[in-house]
């Protein structure tokens, strides 16, 4: 299962207990003649786009803004941020990646699209894009 965030599970979870019971358990259940069938296939529905969503926004930020990293941030602090980003990515410690905001932002970033996306809460995915391309500018 991909990961996903808080309110993309909690979603998830309301809309798969509005399936009937007897659904749940495999019982011989008359699908077609349940009207609250169609609204939680819809719900289900719902919170898969919202998990593959967040995942697309982890992995490939906003495709209609460009991003780029200052020469000075990789080099602040004997090469810092670098050192933290492949740190992060080599132990799968992207529970860090706060910790890479701030050290981004210490060294001058004021880029509001990368801090925030760093400190956003829920789970990141190993291909997360401002953590290639902190890694890529090497």
């Amino acid at each position: 299962m991909l990961p996903c965030r808080s309110a993309d599970a909690a979603a998830w979870e309301a809309a798969w207990g509005a399936v009937p019971k007897a659904a749940h358990e495999g019982d011989t259940y008359e699908w077609d003649s349940d009207p609250t069938l169609e609204a939680a296939r819809e719900a289900l529905k719902d919170a898969e786009n919202g998990k593959q969503a967040s995942l697309l926004r982890d992995i490939f930020g906003n495709p209609f803004c460009t991003v780029t990293l200052s020469s000075a941030w990789l080099a602040w602090n004997v090469g810092t941020v670098l050192k933290l980003a492949q740190g992060i990515y080599d132990n799968w410690a992207l529970d860090r990646l706060p910790i890479l905001a701030d050290a981004l932002e210490d060294a001058g970033c004021q880029d509001a699209g990368i801090l925030a996306h760093c400190r956003q809460p829920g789970q990141h995915v190993r291909g997360c894009w401002v953590l290639d391309l902190v890694r890529s500018a090497d």
